[in-house]
């Protein structure tokens, strides 16, 4: 079981929104990927869309699956902006 929140955070000339994911089973969860399935703006399915998997904060550039050990927060990427303040 998960528990989530989102924040936004600017360093320098770069945003993100990030998702905050905390592991609160009895146990090591392994192997966790986050994938976006659909997205929705103005209440309606945008098509076409490519389902596509996150990337893990402070995971390296490519690291889309982890362990996180019960009890342990983890952020998400979910948007990088660059070169402007949102």
């Amino acid at each position: 079981m998960f528990s989530h929140s989102h924040h936004k955070i600017t360093q320098g000339n770069t945003t993100y929104f990030r998702l905050l994911v905390t592991n609160q089973g009895r146990a090591r969860a392994q192997w966790v990927e986050a994938v976006v399935t659909k997205v929705v703006r103005g209440g309606k399915q945008v098509e076409p869309f490519l389902p596509s998997p996150l990337r893990w904060t402070h995971q390296g550039n490519s690291e889309t699956v982890r362990d996180i050990q019960r009890n342990q927060p983890a952020y998400i990427d979910l948007v990088e902006f660059w070169g402007s303040k949102r």
